[in-house]
């Protein structure tokens, strides 16, 4: 443990290579049940439209940024939910709209080809700064760059199931190599107005997500 009570700092320093700090967060399964429109638990069959929690997750980062701030080490930040549908609404393409927002599909009248968007709305580490460069192309910035990285953490009966976001221009950089496990999410170059594409970086088991059997903990007096 690492967390100061009076400080109200990180929860942890790790350092399986290098040190960094990691602050958790739990979502509250009654609110992603309501942004999602998917039960807090599984009663039964069933189906229908669900909505990813994109807004939720943006958020988080935001409010637990502050937190990751006043120390000189990466600072990863831990989204964790157990409610029942969390495997799907902490995976991959959440991760993917956390690092661009969601997209917006775009057809133009003229017949043209269709096109996707994104106003960056709840884009976790790049925002729209309101102004335009020389040309007119509106400037994106780097924000939140106490958070080097984030790990979306989806728990459910025997395991738990990882997918991660890594900063490109955080303050104190974090290496994907560190959990070499998780697979991570970053921008395919550099994000500007007319480029904003994401990748990952796989694992050697090239699994989609990292999962890992839940494993005991033991209190000591």
């Amino acid at each position: 443990m690492f967390e100061d009570l009076a400080s109200c700092g990180p929860d942890f320093r790790c350092h399986p290579t290098a040190p960094f700090l990691v602050e958790v967060t739990s979502l509250d399964s009654t609110v992603v049940a309501k942004r999602s429109g998917l039960p807090a638990t599984i009663t039964g069959p069933g189906g229908g439209a669900f909505c990813l929690i994109a807004d939720r997750l943006f958020s988080e980062a935001k409010n637990k940024a502050p937190q990751l701030g006043r120390y000189p080490l990466p600072g990863v930040l831990a989204i964790v939910s157990d409610h029942a549908f969390s495997g799907i609404l902490l995976d991959r393409l959440a991760a993917e709209y956390l690092m661009t927002s969601s997209p917006q599909f775009n057809v133009p009248l003229s017949g043209a080809p269709h096109y996707l968007t994104t106003d960056l709305k709840h884009a976790v580490f790049y925002r729209p700064v309101g102004v335009l460069d020389p040309s007119g192309t509106p400037i994106i910035a780097p924000c939140r760059q106490s958070i080097a990285a984030i790990l979306l953490v989806a728990i459910d009966r025997r395991e738990i199931h990882i997918v991660g976001l890594v900063h490109p221009e955080a303050a104190f950089p974090f290496s994907p190599e560190w959990l070499p496990k998780i697979p991570f999410v970053q921008f395919d170059g550099k994000c500007t107005p007319n480029h904003i594409a994401t990748q990952w970086i796989e694992t050697d088991s090239g699994e989609r997500v990292a999962t890992f059997p839940h494993r005991r903990i033991r209190y000591f007096s």
